[in-house]
């Protein structure tokens, strides 16, 4: 019985991050009530393994332990990727590019697409 409550309370911590973060939107980037309800459970299912060794238990293990990785992998990793956009037409960007004017070495404008031959640096910062 006790294989079981455990495997239920990584399931029932995993189901409450998708009802909480997605139906209401919170703990949305980092859950941690589920993931501490998942590791309670986690270390639940493996101290029963340790104390014996049965096949329900280790069933129920390796099934708590698989719905956790998934968990941490959905949460922490494939969940905080942004919403793929469509990129712009080409014909938008040339027609930005053409607008676009930088100063040259000596303070000039200069248009990123003139038939000069032009390098445009983009400095990310410090990190």
């Amino acid at each position: 019985m006790q294989p079981l409550l455990a495997f239920l309370v990584v399931l029932s911590s995993i189901v409450s991050y998708f009802v909480a973060a997605l139906s209401y939107g919170i703990f949305q980037r980092y859950p941690w009530p589920q993931f501490m309800g998942v590791l309670v459970g986690s270390v639940w299912l493996v101290s029963l393994v340790y104390k014996k060794q049965t096949k329900g238990r280790m069933i129920a293990t390796m099934g708590g332990g698989a719905l956790a990785s998934f968990f941490f992998w959905y949460a922490l990793a494939y969940s905080t990727y942004a919403p793929l956009t469509d990129p712009l037409p080409e014909q938008q960007v040339i027609a930005g590019l053409q607008s676009l004017t930088l100063p040259d070495h000596t303070g000039e404008p200069t248009s990123v697409l003139s038939d000069q031959n032009t390098l445009v640096v983009l400095y990310r910062g410090n990190w």
